[in-house]
């Protein structure tokens, strides 16, 4: 009786297990094995336990070839594994949605979401959001911030320049006495300035103190009283930023009648200008005009200058 004991014992495990065999199928709770091992049941949670050494793992292989391996392997002992086997060298390792892959471990450790082939550490093909803060470099900046590039090297944060923020922004009334001659005398007088110590306007000039990118726009016309009609001024206009000359209108500009006084005629013209240019500070900007006529006859020349400047930075 004690040899049959072991026997005894191991129909009683079969038993309670319910295990059958069904060409060369096992099954463990039930009697229709649909795979080589079939472990299925109603009750249990825990339907399976893999013990071992430090160290151990349940190897994936296919065709007889190591493919991968499920276990703790790597790491610390208390660290759990899921991945391809030392022998796996050009291996990846999916996570996939309904047999789709979905995020993708290459062999050189890039991983993609929606991307099976990363080129990068974290590649993503698709939107992505973030809730919570973004850390580059061990920092996650200060308010107001920007992230910005460096071309080949990490990012970094970057405190926006003021100008973003409309803080250097300013705007002029220019005004001309009357002259008979070229070049007739020019004022300035503030519209606003945002900025006074980055922009000071005085009655000949405006001073830039602020280094940066500047966009620069406005008008200026002329006006003249004339015998006869005109049919054209011959003039020109230049922003002048420190020793720097920009023209700004064409040298030939038509001419539009604005009131008849007796024989006399009054015709003017106006002309815009927009320029951007960095200026490296302090330097001087001012409308440099030069006037004369070329066909009509000028009774009372008087050449009224009026118009506008604006600037506003850009960019430091």
């Amino acid at each position: 009786m004690t040899r049959m004991l072991p026997f005894l014992s191991l129909v009683t495990v079969f038993t309670v297990m319910q295990l059958c065999t069904t060409a060369q199928n096992i099954g463990i709770g039930t009697t229709t094995p649909f795979t080589p091992l079939d472990v299925r049941s109603t009750s249990l949670i825990h339907l399976f336990r893999l013990d071992g050494a430090n160290g151990t793992y349940m190897s994936i292989n296919e065709n007889g070839s190591y493919r991968g391996y499920l276990g703790s392997f790597s790491g610390n002992a208390e660290d759990v594994d899921f991945g391809t086997g030392g022998g796996n060298t050009t291996g990846k390792l999916h996570l996939a949605i309904q047999g789709s892959p979905q995020l993708t471990i290459a062999s050189n450790g890039n991983v993609g979401i929606g991307n099976t082939n990363p080129a990068w550490k974290l590649d993503v093909n698709g939107g992505m959001q973030l809730l919570g803060r973004l850390v580059v470099n061990g920092s996650s900046g200060t308010a107001g911030q920007v992230l910005t590039s460096n071309g080949t090297t990490a990012p970094s944060w970057t405190t926006l320049g003021t100008a973003m923020d409309n803080n250097v922004r300013f705007e002029a009334n220019l005004a001309g006495g009357s002259s008979s001659d070229v070049n007739p005398p020019m004022a300035y007088t503030t519209e606003y300035n945002l900025n006074p110590t980055a922009v000071s306007i005085n009655a000949s000039n405006i001073t830039i103190n602020r280094s940066g990118l500047y966009h620069i726009e406005g008008f200026y016309s002329i006006r003249g009283t004339f015998s006869s009609p005109p049919t054209h001024y011959l003039q020109g206009v230049s922003l002048a930023i420190g020793a720097r000359l920009y023209d700004i209108m064409p040298a030939s500009q038509p001419v539009q009648r604005d009131v008849s006084s007796g024989s006399l005629a009054r015709y003017s013209s106006v002309h815009r200008f927009v320029q951007e240019v960095y200026i490296t500070a302090p330097v001087n900007i001012s409308i440099v005009p030069f006037t004369n006529f070329a066909s009509g006859t000028a009774s009372t020349l008087s050449v009224i200058n009026g118009g506008k400047i604006s600037a506003y930075l850009i960019a430091d």
